[in-house]
Order: structure tokens, then C-alpha cells, then sequence
């Protein structure tokens, strides 16, 4: 390159440089010193995103089937029976549900098998979706009333071994398949011992369906 002193000119050998990158256009292959947080490429950012995506989605489903569904018991032999209810009843239909809990783990459990159907509603996929739960504590002059492990109906299971439930219930609605859930919470602060969470078995149909519909 020919540079100008005075009125003689000089050859130098050096070449021209590319210039350090300004705000908005970082460097091909390298950070920018400007704006480091746009120096990776879109489709790589995107790509550094949807991984922690995919990461966090799965750690969450991982979380929740652990903390919501049990593999410690066991839920089958279920049964669902209707009738119709004497005319003038505030439920149309009287609903009879049973099934056996087994102890699949490598423990002694107790669970609670006074249970009642406290919750009846649509999933997202339009099904039926009994819940079985417990009895709930509650207050007398702002006081805890405690029931008795007999009220409770805790059963202390061995493994391999099973217990009964059995519930009674009324409904506004036919029922012809629906979810059963055994569905538990801590609601004594742990004094009873007793197992708490979720086991369900899905699409249990209703047995014979002709004495609800005449």
C-alpha cells in the first residue's frame, strides 16, 4: 500500500485489517467485546433454549410421576355398580365402587380404607374421574377434633398382602367407564403413620348398566 510523507511516497507491506466489530454485528466466529449476549448465532441460541426446554420438561413430568403416582401400591379388581334411585331423590343414580389395594413394595405399609368419593369431574381427555379420599379433620369451637385409627380404618399390610375398599355414593350423572383414584393427603401431620398419595387404574366400566338406564 502506498502511503503519502510530504511529497514522497512510501511503500508499506501492511495489509489492511478487518475493523473490531461493532454493536449489532459481532465478529464471524468469535464474542463480540461489544455485546457478548448476541454473539451466538439465532439458530444457536434457539437451540441452547429448546435443550433447557426439553431438560426442565422432562425433570418437571419426572417430579410430578413421583411425587403424584405410586409404585409402592397397587390398585386392581375394581367394580362399578349402579342402580336407580327411589323417585323424588336428590341423586338420580346410586353408584356401589370396590377395589383391592396391594403392597408392591418391599416394606410394611399401612394405609387408610375409610374412604369416600369426595371429588367427580371431566380430564382434559373428557373422562370420568372418581376420587376416593379420606376423612378430613375437623373443628369444634376452633378446636382439632382427632378421629380414632379405628374411624381411619388403617390396615397394616405385609408385603404382597392386599386390603378391601368400598364406598357408597350418589350422582346427577350416568356413569358408564370412568378413572378410579385413591387419593390421600398427610391431613394428621403423620401421627397415624398411615400411606399417603395417589394410585389409580383407568377405565373401569360400569357393570352391568341396564339396571341404571330402566
Amino acid at each position: 500500500m502506498l502511503l503519502f510523507s510530504g511529497s514522497k511516497q512510501v511503500r508499506t507491506n501492511n495489509t489492511l485489517k478487518p475493523l473490531p466489530s461493532v454493536a449489532g454485528t459481532p465478529i464471524r466466529g468469535a464474542a463480540s467485546p461489544i455485546m457478548p449476549h448476541v454473539s451466538a448465532p439465532l439458530s444457536l441460541k434457539l437451540c441452547f433454549y429448546g435443550a433447557n426446554l426439553k431438560y426442565f420438561t422432562i425433570i418437571i413430568l419426572y417430579c410430578l410421576s413421583h411425587s403424584a403416582y405410586s409404585t409402592e401400591l397397587e390398585m386392581f379388581s375394581p367394580l362399578l355398580l349402579c342402580k336407580k334411585s327411589e323417585v323424588g331423590s336428590a341423586y338420580p343414580y346410586e353408584y356401589f365402587a370396590r377395589f383391592y389395594l396391594k403392597n408392591t413394595s418391599n416394606k410394611n405399609i399401612k394405609i387408610m380404607t375409610a374412604v369416600k368419593k369426595s371429588i367427580f369431574f371431566k380430564n382434559n381427555q373428557n373422562e370420568n374421574e372418581l376420587y376416593f379420599s379420606s376423612l378430613k379433620a375437623v373443628k369444634v369451637n376452633n378446636t382439632p377434633v382427632i378421629p380414632s385409627a379405628t374411624e381411619l380404618k388403617i390396615v397394616n399390610l405385609r408385603v404382597g398382602e392386599a386390603a378391601f375398599l368400598e364406598t357408597k355414593f350418589g350422582s346427577k350423572k350416568f356413569i358408564e367407564e370412568a378413572n378410579f383414584i385413591y387419593n390421600i393427603n398427610d391431613d394428621f401431620d403423620g401421627r397415624f403413620g398411615y400411606w399417603f398419595g395417589q394410585v389409580r387404574l383407568n377405565n373401569i366400566k360400569l357393570t352391568r348398566p341396564k339396571y341404571c338406564k330402566t
